[in-house]
């Protein structure tokens, strides 16, 4: 029951904030500025919030520590998470350097 309402409930929170947000811009603002970011990024996050929302309406507190407490429990060791992170660098430096030769810049 819980993961059939999870779906709707976050395309219904998700797609009301980005529409608030879109509504709250000023003819030509292109930026995130004023109370139009904090929506938007609420909009970005709905799908934890709700998740959060239904585990607390379902297993109360308790159930809330048990999904929250693997946030913090390393499951790999620390040499995939500088991996990762070192992959992350290259992806980024491999995209500007193709980006630099594509524009002549």
């Amino acid at each position: 029951m819980t993961l059939l309402a999870y779906f709707p409930l976050t395309f219904v929170v998700t797609w009301t904030a980005w529409f608030a947000a879109t509504a709250l811009a000023a003819p030509g603002d292109a930026g995130f500025s004023g109370v139009r970011g904090p929506v938007f990024l609420f909009g970005v996050f709905a799908p934890a919030f709700v998740a959060l929302a239904l585990t607390a309406h379902v297993g109360g507190r308790p159930g809330v520590g048990r999904l929250l407490a693997g946030i913090g429990r390393w499951r790999v060791g620390t040499r995939w998470y500088l991996f990762a992170l070192g992959y992350f660098a290259a992806i980024k430096l491999g995209a500007a350097l193709i980006h630099r030769i594509a524009t002549n810049a």
